[in-house]
C-alpha cells in the first residue's frame, strides 16, 4: 500500500488490530516507520499505538509492545498500561467525587444541626412564655426537625388560645 506512512500504519492497525497476527503485522509496520519518522516522532506514534493495541488486543501485552518496540527505537513508551492509567484517572474522579459528597454531607448535617439547635432555642423559649417546664437536650435528641417544628407550632396555638381567652 503506497502513501503515508501514518496512514499506512493506522489502516493496517484497524485491520489487525484485534487479529492474533498483530505481533508479526506490528513488526512489520515498525520497520516501515522507522525508515519513515525521527526517533524524536517515534515517541507520539509510538505512544498512539501502544494506547491503541493494548485498547483493542489481549494477545499483545506491555512487554511484548516494548520488546518489539526496542527492536528499532532507543525510545520506549511511557510507563504504565492503559488500564492502570484508566485506574488511576478513575481513582482521582472516585477521591474528587467522594470529598466533594463528603463536603456536601457536611455542610447539609451542620445546617440541620444549626436548624435543631435554634429549634430547640425556641421551644424552650415557648415554653417559658407559657409557664411550662423546659426540655432538656436529651428531649431533643430522638426528634428530626420536622418534629422540632410541629412542637413549635403546637406551642404557638397554646400561646394564641392563652391570649384569645
Amino acid at each position: 500500500m503506497a502513501g503515508e506512512p501514518i496512514l499506512q500504519v493506522a489502516l493496517a492497525l484497524l485491520k489487525y488490530g484485534r487479529s492474533s497476527e498483530l505481533e508479526s503485522v506490528l513488526r512489520i509496520l515498525f520497520e516501515l516507520l522507522a525508515r519513515s519518522i525521527h526517533s524524536q516522532q517515534a515517541r507520539d506514534v509510538l505512544d498512539t499505538i501502544r494506547v491503541y493495541v493494548m485498547s483493542v488486543n489481549p494477545v499483545v501485552g506491555e512487554e511484548k509492545m516494548k520488546d518489539l518496540v526496542s527492536e528499532f527505537w532507543p525510545v520506549q513508551p511511557e510507563p504504565g498500561s492503559v488500564a492502570d492509567q484508566l485506574i488511576k484517572k478513575g481513582e482521582a474522579i472516585g477521591i474528587a467525587i467522594g470529598e466533594a459528597r463528603g463536603e456536601v454531607r457536611g455542610e447539609a448535617r451542620g445546617e440541620a444541626r444549626g436548624e435543631a439547635r435554634a429549634s430547640a432555642k425556641t421551644i424552650r423559649m415557648l415554653q417559658s412564655i407559657l409557664g411550662l417546664p423546659e426540655s432538656s437536650d436529651e428531649e431533643f435528641a430522638d426528634k428530626d426537625l420536622s418534629e422540632l417544628n410541629a412542637m413549635i407550632d403546637a406551642l404557638r396555638v397554646q400561646i394564641v388560645n392563652r391570649t384569645a381567652r
